[in-house]
């Protein structure tokens, strides 16, 4: 394959990445299933699929401040979607972790996304989609691992 050909092959995924994100983008506004800021979001599904964090870790995995961790960390508190608890290992440090009520939304939203990427990927036939997993967490694998190319 040659370059431009590559380049432009890159440039409609980028385009079909962010046609599905505000599919999904659409999705989750008419359940009524997002938070006051996508800020909010990226932090309550941060804690969702890593369990219980301290406000360093989350800053870190999230590339944010601290300051700025605990700003968003608050809001979500008030909501009562997360809550902080002591660190046994140092009484100084908090424990973020996801309230009962967070669970309970984080379980919805996971069953609603299920839904809308079923209705997604309906054109695909079984082989297509098992293709495209693969595909998608050799990707997620790279990028996660630090794998990734930086910018010349």
């Amino acid at each position: 394959m040659g370059t431009q050909n590559r380049k432009r092959l890159l440039e409609d995924i980028l385009e079909s990445f962010h046609s599905i994100k505000q599919a999904l983008a659409r999705h989750a506004v008419a359940k009524r299933a997002f938070f006051a800021t996508s800020s909010q979001g990226l932090v309550f599904f941060f804690i969702a699929r890593r369990g219980t964090l301290g406000v360093k870790e989350i800053a870190a995995g999230l590339n944010i401040t601290s300051s700025a961790a605990t700003q968003l960390i608050d809001r979500l508190v008030r909501k009562g979607y997360l809550s902080r608890k002591e660190n046994p290992g140092d009484r100084r440090a908090l424990m973020i972790t996801l309230s009962p009520k967070g669970k309970r939304h984080f379980g919805l939203l996971q069953k609603e996304g299920v839904k809308k990427m079923s209705l997604l990927f309906e054109i695909l036939k079984e082989d297509e989609v098992e293709e495209y997993y693969r595909l998608n967490r050799k990707i997620a694998s790279a990028l996660s691992s630090g794998g990734e190319k930086r910018e010349k």
